[in-house]
């Protein structure tokens, strides 16, 4: 079985690596500042929606394969938190029976 920690850095990893790319698309793209990039990245991997208009055509293309991966890749790493956790609440668990 593969340790906790080293999932949860994996985990962690993605996150951090899809979170940079959509701030440094955002800056290049929509020409915003590093704050506001990183702040419409979050929106968007949360799923909260975009905070500045997409004008042109690469902005658009970027900001709708932005949502699906940033949205997806925040499902799966908190899908993967949560796993984690209820693995080891079971595991200290483990004399009691489960329904």
């Amino acid at each position: 079985m593969v340790k906790t920690s080293t999932i949860l850095s994996w985990l962690l990893l993605v996150m951090i690596v899809v979170l940079l790319l959509g701030t440094i698309g955002f800056r290049q793209i929509f020409g915003l500042s590093w704050i506001d990039s990183f702040h419409n990245t979050t929106m968007y991997a949360s799923g909260l929606g975009p905070l500045f208009e997409a004008r042109t055509k690469e902005a658009k293309l970027f900001s709708s394969i932005y949502a699906l991966i940033g949205g997806l890749t925040f499902v799966a790493v908190a899908a993967g938190l949560i796993q984690r956790i209820l693995d080891i609440e079971l595991l200290n668990d483990d004399d009691e029976t489960l329904l």
